[in-house]
């Protein structure tokens, strides 16, 4: 191993064992929970609200999905399947 790979490969170490440390949680206290925007508790439990799509979005959904389907078979195809 030469001296410069030794060399990063010791950084690469002391960089490892920081994240380690720093990856710990900050104190319940120092936590922020919530904005204006979006209250604490707001993304917790299911919504009874279904999602709901304009049909100018449905549309464009609709020609994404074909393009990736017709690439699909085309790969297929090209592979030597169906």
């Amino acid at each position: 191993m030469t001296s410069e790979a030794r060399q990063r490969y010791l950084y690469l170490i002391r960089q490892t064992k920081d994240d380690k440390e720093q990856s710990t949680p900050a104190p319940k206290k120092d936590q922020i929970e919530g904005s204006k925007k979006n209250p604490k508790g707001s993304a917790g439990g299911d919504s009874d609200k279904d999602i709901k799509f304009l049909n100018k979005q449905k549309s464009l959904f609709k020609i994404v999905l074909i393009n990736i389907m017709k690439k699909l078979r085309k790969r297929d195809w090209q592979l030597g399947g169906e």
